[in-house]
């Protein structure tokens, strides 16, 4: 499921000032294809009225749905940091900081490292690693943080 935009998805411009286009209904089929396919999952319940919000509100800019959409996720995994933003691109020396960003992709794992849980239609399907976030945490509920934090 992607976020449609205003113009398109390679247009050079700040993230800050980048805006997403209603000219289709996007949230309600994503938000019916999330009842779809995750409705009878053990904890889609739980956290439905966290994230629900998020597919009937129109944002303006993909800023604030991004960021709308990672505070409704760590409250579901009850983590609890802060997101905060720069007013302009900070170059970090590799010294400064460890960057993991790259260091850890769920779709190309080694098998040996993959997370494995109960999944909706596996009995058809078999597992399907690195799906998102989402199917872990309708999967295993509280359980998805310390699946993450193992592997």
């Amino acid at each position: 499921m992607s976020v449609p935009l205003q113009e398109g998805r390679n247009q050079k411009t700040l993230m800050k000032d980048v805006k997403i286009s209603y000219r289709e209904k996007w949230q309600h089929v994503h938000w019916r294809t999330l009842l779809a396919c995750y409705n009878r999952t053990p904890y889609f319940e739980y956290f439905q009225h966290l994230l629900e919000p998020l597919f009937e509100k129109k944002y303006t800019y993909l800023m604030d749905l991004n960021i709308n959409s990672l505070q409704a996720m760590n409250q579901c995994v009850s983590v609890k940091k802060e997101i905060s933003l720069t007013e302009n691109f900070l170059f970090i020396q590799p010294t400064e900081i460890l960057d993991l960003r790259y260091s850890f992709n769920a779709a190309n794992s080694e098998d040996g490292n993959a997370i494995s849980y109960i999944q909706p239609f596996e009995e058809k399907n078999g597992f399907i690693k690195g799906l998102s976030m989402l199917d872990m945490l309708f999967c295993t509920g509280k359980q998805a943080t310390e699946l993450l934090l193992s592997s």
